[in-house]
C-alpha cells in the first residue's frame, strides 16, 4: 500500500494525528493528555479494523512531560508500527 492510502484510510477509521512512513513501516500515532480511557491496543485495534491486511509489529504509549503547542512526538502519545 501507498502511504497516501494508508492515510485515506485511517482518517475515515478515526482520529490520528500523525501517519508516516519509515523503512519499510507505518507509523501512526494519537497524542494525549488524558487517556480517558484509550490505550495503544485500542488504537492498534482502530488501525486492524481500518486496514485489516495490516500485520501489527509494535505499539506503546509513550508519555513525555506537558509542552503546550508541541508536536505530537515531543507530547505523550499512543504509537502504533505497522506492515500493510
Amino acid at each position: 500500500m501507498k502511504l497516501s492510502e494508508v492515510k485515506a484510510k485511517l482518517a475515515e477509521a478515526g482520529r490520528f494525528d500523525t501517519v508516516g512512513q519509515s523503512k519499510g513501516m507505518f507509523i501512526a500515532s494519537r497524542g494525549f493528555f488524558y487517556t480517558n480511557g484509550m490505550t495503544s491496543d485500542k488504537l492498534a485495534a482502530a488501525v486492524q479494523r481500518a486496514i485489516p491486511t495490516a500485520a501489527i509489529v509494535e505499539h506503546r504509549q509513550i508519555w513525555k512531560p506537558f509542552r503546550g503547542g508541541a508536536t505530537t512526538a515531543s507530547q505523550s502519545h499512543f504509537l502504533v508500527r505497522f506492515t500493510a
